[in-house]
């Protein structure tokens, strides 16, 4: 009896008891939640990838335009629309930090960062400008950057806030030497559809 005794008080059997409590215990929970994430796959608000899983209260967008008031088109930068949207933020964000760190009073914030969004565009607009070449800075002449911000009202009805920047003299900036202007984007190419109703339309 000793000798039963002492074998299943072995640190050896313990551990492989140990293990058993332990998948018993919480096997069930793994393939649940294999099961669950099965089913849910990549669905809100399930989903591990962030625009997927917690939508924001609010979305903006950022874009340029010219004297006339006409859409500067991101490509001429070198950018996409996506990017400058992030280079914006990103500035917006330097700004309102060092505008907190010079005044740190809570009642202040909604002023620095109003103050925060004017100096981020005015600095996106300069910047941007000088990759323009002079030919091109003569064709928009001044240019100011938009950013609109979509959120939803008490009526759950989208709402639109516009802030536009400050108008830039492009003709003040340095500029990119001639012949480095990115080429305009080539015609879009029509659908068949398209195509075959235009040329029944001729017929």
């Amino acid at each position: 009896m000793s000798f039963i005794t002492t074998t299943l008080k072995s640190p050896w059997l313990l551990r492989a008891r140990d293990l058993v409590v332990h998948l018993l215990k919480y096997w069930p929970w793994f393939v649940f939640s294999m099961v669950i994430g099965h089913m849910t796959k990549e669905n809100f608000p399930f989903s591990h990838w962030p625009m997927y899983a917690d939508f924001a209260k609010n979305v903006d967008y950022v874009f340029f335009e010219d004297k006339q008031g006409q859409p500067v088109p991101a490509y001429i930068f070198r950018e996409t629309s996506a990017r400058l949207k992030r280079q914006f933020n990103s500035e917006r964000k330097r700004e309102f930090k060092e505008l907190r760190e010079k005044n740190p009073d809570r009642e202040m914030r909604p002023a620095l960062e109003k103050q925060s969004v004017e100096n981020a565009a005015l600095l996106m607009t300069e910047r941007l400008g000088q990759r323009l070449t002079e030919k091109q800075q003569a064709q928009y002449e001044e240019m100011r950057m938009i950013r609109v911000v979509l959120s939803y009202d008490e009526d759950n009805r989208i709402k639109r806030d516009r802030f536009d920047g400050q108008y830039i003299s492009l003709a003040d900036l340095p500029h990119a030497p001639e012949g480095t202007e990115v080429p305009p984007l080539p015609p879009q190419p029509l659908p068949d559809n398209a195509e075959g109703s235009e040329e029944e339309g001729a017929e």
